[in-house]
């Protein structure tokens, strides 16, 4: 049975295989060109089969390789998933809200400063109309016989 190939030689065919390009896999590895052809060439030896056809401009998957990069990039998705279910940090969130110029000013402006100590992980995008009643893409609705935006 094969050994399993270096991470590194995967990394670096998976981004040269995604971009059809070793510049610019190492561009986004923080490598030279020729870090990650050598890291391709070390797995081509490792894999003894010939993954790309290196063209003038660019290089391009062989059979062998297309086949190969499927479920390298699915492993790849997979791997980061789990790191991120288990240890990534919650992402942001954003609230928006839109109000008159005067609620906002008399109401919501007084009273941010205490949603963001209770609620530090949400920013806070607040536009203002001069008539609540001019801004656009609302529904509105009677709720409790009263008109209000939904």
């Amino acid at each position: 049975m094969t050994r399993l190939p270096h991470v590194i030689w995967l990394r670096a065919f998976e981004a040269a295989a995604r971009h059809s390009s070793f510049s610019a896999a190492a561009d986004e590895l923080a490598l030279t060109p020729a870090a990650v052809s050598q890291q391709v060439r070390m797995l081509e030896q490792h894999l003894r089969v010939q993954l790309f056809h290196r063209l003038p401009r660019g290089v391009e998957l062989t059979d062998m390789g297309q086949a190969y990069a499927q479920p390298i990039r699915k492993s790849f998705r997979d791997m980061q998933a789990a790191t991120d279910g288990l240890f990534h940090v919650p992402r942001r969130k954003t609230l928006r809200v839109r109000a008159s110029i005067s609620y906002a000013a008399l109401v919501l402006a007084p009273n941010l400063h205490a949603f963001r100590a209770l609620n530090p992980d949400i920013d806070i995008q607040l536009s203002t109309a001069v008539w609540s009643d001019r801004m656009d893409g609302e529904k509105r609705a009677k709720v409790d016989g009263v008109d209000a935006a939904t």
